[in-house]
């Protein structure tokens, strides 16, 4: 009976799921693409800050060191 009530609890959950992606507004494939690079831009722009932060910190440690 447990089981039963697991299962029937389990199905009405991915029904409300289903129900619920339905009414989600989706990006377009060009708001998608826009996002994916504005986000790629950002990466390398942290990456480039965080290597130049570590450079700066490795040569100050040699001096000291």
């Amino acid at each position: 009976m447990e089981d039963k009530n697991f299962i029937e609890r389990s199905v009405e959950f991915l029904r409300e799921v289903v129900s619920e992606g339905k009414k989600v507004t989706w990006p377009n494939w060009k708001q998608a693409a826009l996002a994916t690079v504005a986000v790629v831009i950002f990466i390398l722009i942290s990456a480039g800050y965080l290597a130049l932060v570590d450079w700066v910190i490795s040569l100050v440690l040699r001096i000291f060191i």
